[in-house]
C-alpha cells in the first residue's frame, strides 16, 4: 500500500478517535494494551465503568472494537494495527495502562458476577493479562509494579484453584519480566522478595504438573533468592513460610529423581521453619510443617532403609495431630492419619512389629471414616488400597 494511502487511513482513524466522547476515548486507549486478545464481558464491563452504558456500542459502531463469540458468549477484539495506533497517539499511555490494570485486577476483587465463571472466559482473561504484561508503559512507578504484582498473585491463585496451567504460565511471565523490571531489589526489596517467593510457588506447580525438573530447580533458586531478603531476624514469619515452601519443592525433587540429598535438604528447611512457626505462635502453620516433615522423613526411610527417619516421621505425624483434630480439621486429620498409617505399615513390615501393623490399621480406619462421611471418594479409595497392603497379624 502506498505511503499516501496509509497516511490517509491513519488520518481518518485519528479523526474517528477524536470524535469519540472523552470517556469512550479513554476506554479505547486502555483496551489497546490488551490487543489483540479478545476481551470477555466481565473485563469489558470493568473498562467501560464510568464511561456510560453506550460506550461499548459506540466503539463497535466506530469499528474500534469488533464483536465475536467464544462458547456462545460475546467477546470484543481490537485489531493489532488499531491498538498500535492508539498506544502511539495517546496523550497519556501510562494512565491508559493503569486503567487497564485496574480493570483486570477488578475481576479478582469484585463480586462473583465479575469473576471468570467458565473456562473460555477464564482463558480469555488469561490471554488479556498476557498481552498486558508484554508491554510496559514509560515512566511506570513502584506502585505500578505493585499493581502488576497483584495481577500475578491472583493469576497464580486462579491457576492453582482451577488447575489451568495457562494462568500459571502468565503469572510466571509477569513475575519474571514485568514485576522484576518494575520492582527491582535495590528499590523495593520486600516487593522483590515477595515476587521471588511467589515465583517459587508458580514454578513448583508447573514443574510438578509438567514433569519439568528445570522448573522445580528454578523454584529452589527463587526461594533462596527470597530468603536473602526474608531473613529470620528481619521477617521471621515470611522466612518460616519460605522455608516450608522450599522444603516442599525439595521434597518433590528428591522423590522424583531419587535424590537423597534434596530430601535431606527438605528436612533441614522444615526444621528451620519450625523454629519460628511454633505450636504456640502459629499452630496451623506448625501442624502443616510437621505433616510435611513427616512426609519427607517417610520418603527417606522408605527409600534408604533409614528406620530412624521412619520413627521420626511417626513423631512428626503425631505432632501434627495435636492441632489437626477430627473436630476442628477433619480432612487434614484424615490425611495425616493416612500418612501415619503408611509409615507404621513400613515399620511393621521391616521389623516384624505386629503392634505397628495394628496401629497402621487403626490409622487407616480412622482416615476412612472421615473420608467416607465427607464424601471424599477418591481419598477413601486410596486409603482402602493402603489398608489392603497391611499384612495380617495374629
Amino acid at each position: 500500500m502506498a505511503d499516501g494511502a496509509l497516511r490517509g487511513i491513519s488520518e481518518a482513524f485519528r479523526i474517528t478517535v477524536e470524535r469519540l466522547p472523552e470517556p469512550v476515548r479513554r476506554v479505547a486507549w486502555a483496551s489497546a494494551w490488551f490487543a489483540p486478545a479478545p476481551l470477555p464481558g466481565p473485563l469489558v464491563e470493568g473498562l467501560c465503568e464510568n464511561a456510560g452504558t453506550a460506550s461499548r456500542a459506540t466503539l463497535e459502531a466506530r469499528s474500534v472494537w469488533t464483536r465475536g463469540f467464544d462458547d456462545a458468549r460475546p467477546t470484543w477484539t481490537m485489531h493489532r494495527l488499531v491498538a498500535d495506533f492508539l498506544r502511539l497517539t495517546s496523550p497519556d499511555p501510562l494512565a491508559d495502562w493503569r486503567k487497564a490494570v485496574t480493570a483486570l485486577n477488578g475481576l479478582a476483587t469484585g463480586d462473583a458476577a465479575t469473576r471468570p465463571d467458565t473456562r473460555p472466559t477464564l482463558l480469555a482473561v488469561v490471554a488479556a493479562a498476557d498481552e498486558l504484561g508484554r508491554r510496559l508503559p514509560p515512566l511506570a512507578t513502584l506502585e505500578d509494579g505493585r499493581a502488576l504484582r497483584r495481577t500475578a498473585g491472583w493469576l497464580n491463585d486462579l491457576g492453582q484453584s482451577s488447575g489451568e496451567l495457562a494462568a500459571l504460565g502468565v503469572a510466571r511471565r509477569l513475575l519474571e519480566q514485568g514485576v522484576r523490571q518494575l520492582l527491582p531489589r535495590d528499590r523495593a526489596p520486600d516487593d522483590w522478595a515477595w515476587a521471588q517467593h511467589n515465583l517459587g510457588l508458580v514454578l513448583r506447580v508447573l514443574g510438578e504438573r509438567r514433569g519439568d525438573e528445570a522448573a522445580l530447580r528454578q523454584a529452589v533458586q527463587a526461594y533462596h533468592a527470597a530468603l536473602e531478603v526474608y531473613t529470620r531476624q528481619a521477617a521471621p514469619v515470611a522466612w518460616a513460610t519460605t522455608q516450608n515452601n522450599l522444603g516442599n519443592v525439595l521434597q518433590v525433587l528428591g522423590e522424583r529423581g531419587g535424590d537423597e540429598a534434596a530430601l535431606r535438604q527438605a528436612v533441614q528447611a522444615y526444621h528451620a521453619a519450625l523454629e519460628v512457626s511454633t505450636q504456640q505462635a502459629a499452630p496451623v502453620a506448625w501442624a502443616r510443617t510437621q505433616n510435611n516433615l513427616g512426609n519427607v522423613l517417610s520418603a527417606l526411610g522408605e527409600r534408604g532403609g533409614d528406620e530412624a527417619a521412619l520413627r521420626q516421621a511417626v513423631q512428626a505425624y503425631h505432632a501434627a495431630l495435636e492441632v489437626y483434630t477430627r473436630q476442628a480439621a477433619p480432612i487434614d486429620w484424615a490425611r495425616t492419619q493416612n500418612n501415619l498409617g503408611i509409615v507404621l505399615r513400613v515399620l511393621g513390615e521391616r521389623e516384624g512389629d505386629e503392634a505397628a501393623l495394628r496401629q497402621a490399621v487403626q490409622a487407616y480406619h480412622a482416615a476412612l471414616e472421615v473420608f467416607e462421611a465427607q464424601g471424599h471418594d477418591a481419598h477413601a479409595q486410596a486409603v482402602r488400597r493402603n489398608l489392603a497392603l497391611v499384612p495380617r497379624t495374629k
